[in-house]
């Protein structure tokens, strides 16, 4: 870890001010103490810089110069040097000019630029499918849907997307070209992809008419319910009725219910036709499948700040933008004043500054941590 001391001493300063390092301009020294310099660790190992020793220089330019999108570039490198160069340090400030004057000020903690992110989101897929029996063989001409989240559906099959676990209530109503109508509620698990609870039953047609009774039986493939109810108050697994004088038809329904959270409903009708025909019956049921997705969506990274850059003695180039930085990395400017203009005329800035992040190589492989702090020079816009 860095001993952040910084007490102003040891080397003279020197700052290159053109792009094609025509010119270097030494700024007076304050006491023998440097102009530019930075000091920290990269990993375990120390590092110390300093302009106008062993050859370092300071470099700044602002391109383009206009109104746009604008990045200040700062390197404290060595000088005229093309391969086996000492190791050195880039700062580049991406921003428009506002935002430039902003990340400049001091106290100002500067974004580090990095890539998107990509954020999943699992999500249950529920498909509902509409299942109909008709001893008649007549087709359903209207379906009904309603959902516990408050919508509603008319089509044979309809599929719901739920994100995280919950338990969902279907109602589904056919009814069928003459017009015999049946309905069934159930609710289900979206964690498991199981009914949480459901009723069904049998109608016993033998020999039946209009003046008969009907008997129907509750099926127990569904499972014992704490309480059955038929119509609107009948108790028991098993009823009889008779339909009403001259009938056309007469709807059956049921109600298990299974604890204090869920119930489940089931109505069937049987009908008689005025033409001389056997009576009928038709009845629906919900086939449900959860389906697991993922759905991937990109964040993009932050289009103004900083990125930060480091070249080892090999030429190996590592920065900050290619990889993630969590949030305990920053880049913060602790001082700012005023320095000389550049080579190419542009108004630059002297910032203390202080950094801590990760560094990558050019595959976005983690390389090592680098912490620092020191002064650099930035090129502004007028």
């Amino acid at each position: 870890m860095v001993d952040y001391k910084w007490a102003l001493s040891l080397f003279a300063g020197v700052l290159l001010l053109t792009l094609g390092c025509n010119t270097v301009e030494l700024p007076e020294p304050t006491d023998g103490d440097p102009v530019f310099a930075l000091e920290g660790n990269i990993g375990a190992e120390g590092f110390e810089i300093a302009a106008g020793v062993d050859a370092y220089f300071m470099f700044t330019a602002l391109t383009p110069n206009s109104d746009g999108p604008l990045k200040s570039l700062s390197r404290l490198e060595e000088l005229d040097c093309i391969t086996n160069c000492a190791p050195g340090w880039q700062f580049e400030f991406n921003g428009s000019p506002a935002m430039l004057d902003s990340i400049f000020l001091p106290g100002s903690a500067v974004p580090l630029i990095q890539p998107g992110t990509v954020e999943v989101d699992t999500i249950q897929k529920l498909v509902f499918s509409a299942f109909t029996f008709h001893t008649g063989g007549f087709d359903v001409v209207d379906y009904e849907w309603a959902f516990s989240d408050g919508s509603v559906a008319n089509t044979p099959t309809v599929e719901k997307s739920i994100f995280g676990n919950t338990i969902y209530e279907v109602e589904l109503t056919t009814t069928t070209f003459d017009e015999c109508q049946s309905y069934t509620r159930k609710t289900i698990s979206t964690e498991s992809g199981e009914w949480e609870c459901e009723v069904g039953f049998n109608i016993d047609t033998t020999g039946i008419t209009a003046d008969t009774a009907i008997t129907a039986f509750y099926d127990f493939q569904f499972g014992q319910a704490e309480s059955l109810i038929w119509q609107d108050s009948i108790p028991g697994e098993v009823v009889s009725l008779f339909p009403p004088q001259s009938a056309e038809g007469l709807t059956i329904c049921l109600e298990g219910i299974f604890n204090q959270s869920c119930s489940a409903s089931s109505c069937q009708t049987v009908v008689f036709p005025q033409a001389i025909a056997p009576p009928y019956v038709c009845n629906n049921d919900i086939l449900a499948e959860v389906i697991m997705e993922t759905d991937s969506i990109m964040i993009s990274g932050p289009a103004n700040g900083v990125t930060i850059r480091y070249q080892d003695e090999q030429g190996n180039i590592y920065a900050s933008d290619i990889g993630l930085q969590n949030g305990e990395f920053s880049f913060s400017v602790l001082s700012a004043e005023p320095f000389e203009r550049n080579d190419l005329d542009q108004p630059t800035l002297r910032l203390g500054i202080q950094f801590q992040c990760q560094l990558f190589d050019n595959e976005g492989v983690f390389w090592q941590e680098a912490v620092g702090e020191g002064w650099i020079a930035v090129a502004i816009p007028e």
